[in-house]
């Protein structure tokens, strides 16, 4: 399902604050197999990668969030989450978006994120979105009971 027209008009990103960390992290917890953990988010922060939180205009509401580095004509997505109960809506798309927008704005030639190969949501939703995979790292992710590959995906078009 999409997000509804007068939905997305309820949507807004912001810079992420340290003051949104407690409820980022409570839905990293949640959402992901092996977390950031609130220093992951800080330091991000002080290295003045571009962080973002999606909330409700109304309620403030942090539905979702990403974190992306850019240097050099160059840009990383190193996280992108949405809440689970806001899953398959439309909103990961949203923000994937507004990161490419971005990115395009600031000149950059390159997009790159990496994936859990298991990751089969994030996987279609970045193909959907212009990315293509590019080569696999094996064994890069840490699991709950072993390691695992991370797809590699560039942005093809943005």
């Amino acid at each position: 399902m999409l997000i509804a027209k007068n939905i997305m008009q309820d949507l807004k990103i912001k810079k992420m604050s340290a003051d949104d960390l407690t409820k980022v992290v409570a839905i990293e917890q949640v959402a992901q197999v092996s977390p950031w953990s609130k220093q992951m988010f800080l330091d991000s922060l002080k290295a003045k990668h571009m962080c973002v939180v999606l909330v409700r205009s109304v309620s403030s509401e942090i539905i979702g969030y990403a974190v992306m580095s850019m240097v050099v004509g160059e840009a990383e997505v190193l996280n992108v989450c949405i809440r689970e109960d806001m899953q398959k809506k439309g909103y990961g798309k949203f923000l994937l978006n507004y990161l490419l927008r971005i990115a395009k704005e600031k000149e950059v030639k390159q997009v790159f994120l990496e994936v859990r190969k298991s990751n089969t949501k994030a996987i279609k939703l970045y193909e959907n979105s212009g990315f293509v995979r590019i080569d696999v790292r094996k064994n890069y992710y840490k699991g709950k009971t072993q390691r695992e590959d991370a797809v590699i995906l560039l942005a093809n078009r943005f």
